[in-house]
């Protein structure tokens, strides 16, 4: 283990560059979040209410494909559901938690597992999968009820 004082003569560069006990370019100067802001996990949760929503409108007509759909509908409110009301009760017995708005978290950095990246960057590996879904499955209902 270094001491704070051999830590501390090191240069600027060999702090940047990491060491033994800290990876490369993860320990800087700069802000970041490590929450995201609400807005963000529901625009992926609006991606998958998309998807849940063209599946009823193509597909609810015919009994069986209402009940898969019902199924999946009820594992989404549980999936979604369980998460939103352990935030609730977090918010509620523990400390706040201070999100940042979805500007400043746009305008900013998000800390992940393996280092620093956008906010714009994080907003599109959280949204962009969801979404894209959503507008496919529409697409793919549209095209079926109009061949139908």
């Amino acid at each position: 283990m270094r001491t704070s004082v051999e830590i501390a003569k090191r240069t600027p560069a060999a702090v940047h560059a990491g060491g033994p006990d800290r990876p490369p370019g993860r320990y800087h100067n700069l802000p970041v979040a490590t929450l995201l802001p609400l807005a963000v996990p529901g625009i992926a949760i609006a991606g998958y209410v998309g998807i849940l929503a063209a599946f009823w409108v193509s597909f609810a007509s015919d009994a069986s494909a209402a009940l898969s759909i019902g199924v999946s509908t009820v594992y989404g409110l549980v999936f979604f559901g369980v998460p939103y009301f352990m935030m609730r009760t977090a918010a509620r017995h523990g400390p706040s938690s201070d999100r940042p708005s979805l500007s400043e978290f746009l305008n900013g950095g998000f800390e992940t597992n393996t280092g620093r990246i956008s906010g714009w960057s994080a907003l599109v590996q959280v949204a962009l999968v969801p979404v894209a879904l959503a507008f496919g499955t529409m697409a793919i209902g549209f095209i079926y009820v109009w061949t139908v």
